[in-house]
């Protein structure tokens, strides 16, 4: 389907000029999330301080991202400009590193396909004109994927601490993702086991992996210990997030923005004991109604795999038209990958997308949620596509029909109200709103 490297070469300047133009044309405004971004990183660059205000320093977030934009703002100079090209170069790159992931797994050919579709995914380019951790998050998840499939394929030392290393960067960036390591390690001590190596030279390995894990993040714990008295892995986030996804406003709305009497007595305190006051409450919600753990699972997985977003696309709950072109083409891929040609690479690639269902289930699934798993939902949804035209001998209705499904939800987009307002009549129909 794609010979020569001249391809690869197009495809990712295309991806480059598709989000070098977003990034140039958007708006120079920030809002929400990005404030607190913005505001460390200054704080940073000037006070030499992690702190939103001034002499107020924080632990409520993972600090690689604010990190990220006071290095780009000392070599650059303050400029949201400047970070937002960043950040575009940086969206190429990840579309480069999700081909170098599907070429080991499915191939060239659905893997040329792959970058093709990441390239031009409106989710992911508009995503680079905030500044939000996502941009970088997503980058340094697809790192740690490839490194776990190349130490799937080669489990030598060089493989095992760039795994490490790269899951501890994502963390550092968003602590969401600090339990994919410990979840995937009996998959890879199940997988170079077969391999017939030896007990020692396993330990030695998984020691490698442990270590380049645990150190970057222990110099921020060491650092919110010294600051606060107390012992924070991650963030003082974490008290928020769980007692929103259990205590959602009218049952249906899950944001962290809950707003009632546990939550104002709680904004009273101190930040550390803002933290464990609301996970306290979280818990004693639980307990108090055990029904919490199940009853808001379809909800949050509405959330998950909701295809109206209302961040990347200016704030409307606009349709996103890439996320629904792919995500049919993706659950065929999965399906057909594992029922023709399993292996361990195919596990690999879908441990993120597993990963962060079970986050959802647990905790809080929003389309922000799904954004570093839709990288790998894009290579199934690539496999897909080039099995099918392999076997189809009328290839020019593969290609038509695909234009059409394409077509069908770019018009969805074009009408985002009217579908958004049939989809809310179905869904309140349905019990489900």
């Amino acid at each position: 389907m794609f010979k020569g490297k001249k391809v690869l070469i197009v495809i990712f300047l295309l991806a480059v000029f598709i989000r070098l133009f977003f990034a140039m044309t958007n708006q120079e405004l920030i809002y929400g999330d990005e404030g607190v971004y913005n505001n460390i990183a200054l704080s940073l660059l000037h006070e030499h301080e992690f702190a939103e205000i001034k002499g107020q320093p924080t632990a409520y977030i993972t600090p690689l991202y604010p990190i990220f934009l006071s290095i780009v703002y000392s070599i650059f100079g303050y400029s949201l400009l400047a970070a937002k090209l960043v950040q575009a170069l940086i969206g190429s790159v990840t579309c480069l590193i999700i081909y170098l992931i599907a070429k080991e797994v499915v191939g060239r050919s659905a893997a040329l396909l792959s970058f093709l579709f990441m390239a031009t995914h409106h989710f992911f380019i508009s995503y680079g004109r905030l500044l939000l951790s996502e941009n970088l998050f997503i980058f340094l998840v697809a790192l740690s994927v490839l490194y776990m499939v190349r130490f799937c394929k080669n489990p030598t030392h060089l493989n095992a601490c760039f795994f490490g290393l790269f899951c501890s960067l994502a963390t550092l960036t968003r602590s969401a993702y600090f339990l994919f390591l410990p979840l995937c390690i009996p998959f890879l001590l199940f997988v170079i086991r077969r391999m017939g190596l030896n007990k020692r030279s396993i330990a030695k390995l998984f020691v490698s992996i442990c270590l380049c894990f645990i150190l970057p993040i222990s110099v921020w714990t060491v650092r919110n210990f010294r600051v606060f008295g107390k012992v924070i892995p991650l963030g003082t986030e974490a008290g928020i997030v769980l007692y929103a996804a259990y205590n959602p406003p009218e049952g249906k709305l899950l944001d962290m923005s809950v707003h009632n009497d546990i939550t104002l007595e709680a904004s009273k305190k101190p930040e550390v004991e803002y933290c464990a006051f609301l996970l306290k409450h979280a818990i004693l919600a639980i307990k108090n109604e055990p029904s919490k753990l199940y009853k808001y699972i379809p909800l949050k997985l509405m959330y998950f795999f909701s295809v109206f977003d209302w961040i990347a696309f200016d704030g409307d709950g606009v349709y996103n038209f890439s996320t629904a072109f792919i995500l049919p083409l993706s659950l065929m891929g999965i399906f057909l990958g594992f029922r023709r040609r399993f292996s361990y690479m195919y596990f690999a690639v879908l441990s993120p997308v597993i990963y962060f269902l079970l986050i959802t289930v647990g905790i809080m699934g929003v389309p922000r949620t799904r954004l570093p798993v839709e990288p790998y939902l894009i290579i199934f949804a690539a496999f897909f596509v080039v099995e099918f035209y392999k076997k189809m001998r009328f290839k020019k209705g593969v290609v038509c029909g695909l234009s059409l499904w394409y077509g069908l939800n770019w018009s969805f987009y074009i009408n985002s109200y009217r579908v958004k307002e049939i989809a809310r009549g179905l869904f309140e129909a349905l019990g489900l709103w």
